[in-house]
């Protein structure tokens, strides 16, 4: 079975709550994400919601992953040239 361009590959251990963990630093290396989104994107890379929950609680208490904290940068960079209600509505389309 071949998969499509710019499809995700399988993880190896979908169920493997250390790999979601991983793969969780990777994507928030790259971009500060909210766990809602963080969420999304690691089952849809192929990874059960429970891995996905206890990877993003560790990710979480090692402090790499703080709602408040990227909601307070959202509107920081976000007040100069949107209004409060397109940001309200940012956030919530981002899970927060």
């Amino acid at each position: 079975m071949k998969r499509r361009a710019g499809a995700p590959a399988a993880p190896a251990n979908p169920e493997s709550p250390e790999a979601a963990y991983a793969a969780a630093i990777k994507k928030l290396a790259r971009q500060p994400q909210s766990r809602a989104t963080l969420s999304q994107k690691l089952e849809h890379q192929g990874y059960t919601a429970v891995a996905v929950s206890a990877a993003l609680d560790r990710v979480q208490a090692d402090g790499y992953l703080d709602d408040r904290e990227y909601a307070a940068s959202l509107v920081r960079r976000r007040s100069g040239s949107r209004g409060y209600g397109l940001i309200a509505q940012e956030l919530r389309a981002r899970g927060i």
